[in-house]
């Protein structure tokens, strides 16, 4: 079976029987129960679960933003517990960039010092620092927007600076926190997709934690989150023939899911799922085809354009 990760000999996030444990008066409530999990150079990968899973909760301790109650976390191999303050402060520098839903740009900043600004603090000389901004900028087209300040920027521009703002000290790790949120689905789809093209040629490890399964399926790899814990854990490939899939559900029975090319039809997937055997009740085997050549987002994106169109063609004979 084709690898599906980096040749990297390390992962560059490793994730050992997490636990994190909040407060509330004199409640504990557990935000994460046992996590697992790794991540390879240039993987692309979505965490999905509703509001209060402990999906931002994951994310702010991979960004090293809080600690884990129990369990241990590894960045680019070092163990976060081991570290001393000032060698978090240099980790989150240097190898973390984070994305989020409402930007979070400086306001009296332009777009090109909004970007400059994590190579400024790290102490980048200027001269460097005004090329790779420069450089960042023109990757997204928006070069000619630099001197525009995020309130001369659409939803759309804006958020592209912050993407490569987050790519501005080449970190190893982007965290993206509902990217897509505040933008309607086609301006969301091209920031994805400007998101990931980046990220390869940075060779930067990207997690979006996210509401929405069509920003999801752009990923590799999904992890869905409930309760604290994974439940579902999906490999997408398309260029290699078998996925291997592993489901963790509550009931602690690991589940594998199997997608093979059809050997005739190399555009469909056929999706096998055994579910768990219970007293009562003997594994089933579920298949079903998807097409992967048009996915759905991008028909009903297609739809809602036509839609769109003809509508004002009427309104226009109308007038």
């Amino acid at each position: 079976m084709a690898s599906l990760v980096s040749e990297e000999t390390h992962p560059v996030v490793k994730i050992e029987n997490v636990e994190k444990v909040y407060k509330i008066g004199e409640i504990p409530v557990r935000a994460l129960r046992g996590i697992n999990m790794e991540l390879y150079k240039g993987e692309f990968v979505s965490i999905m679960g509703a509001s209060g899973s402990g999906k931002t909760t994951l994310l702010n301790l991979i960004g090293v933003l809080d600690t884990p109650t129990k369990g241990k976390i590894y960045i680019d191999g070092k163990e976060l517990s081991t570290l001393k303050e000032k060698e978090l402060t240099q980790l989150r520098r240097y190898k973390t960039g984070f994305i989020f839903q409402f930007y979070n740009l400086i306001p009296v900043l332009t777009a090109f010092e909004n970007v400059e600004l994590p190579m400024l603090i790290a102490g980048v000389p200027k001269k460097e620092r005004e090329e790779r901004a420069r450089e960042l900028l023109e990757l997204v087209g928006l070069a000619d927007r630099g001197d525009h300040r995020p309130d001369e920027l659409s939803g759309g521009e804006q958020q592209r600076v912050a993407i490569v703002r987050s790519l501005a000290n080449r970190p190893s790790i982007v965290l993206a926190d509902e990217p897509t949120g505040d933008l309607d689905t086609k301006t969301g789809y091209e920031v994805m997709h400007e998101l990931r093209r980046l990220s390869q040629l940075e060779g930067a490890t990207v997690i979006i934690v996210t509401h929405d399964p069509e920003v999801a399926k752009m990923s590799s790899r999904i992890y869905t989150i409930q309760d604290g814990r994974f439940i579902r854990i999906e490999k997408l490939v398309r260029d290699e023939k078998i996925v291997e899939v592993k489901l963790e559900p509550e009931t602690g029975v690991d589940l594998s899911l199997h997608y093979t090319t059809a050997a005739m039809r190399p555009t469909t997937i056929i999706i096998q799922e055994e579910e768990p055997s219970f007293k009562d009740k003997e594994p089933v085997i579920r298949s079903k085809e998807e097409d992967v050549m048009v996915p759905e987002w991008l028909v009903r994106m297609t739809e809602k354009l036509k839609s769109e169109k003809t509508e004002k063609t009427q309104s226009d004979k109308k007038e």
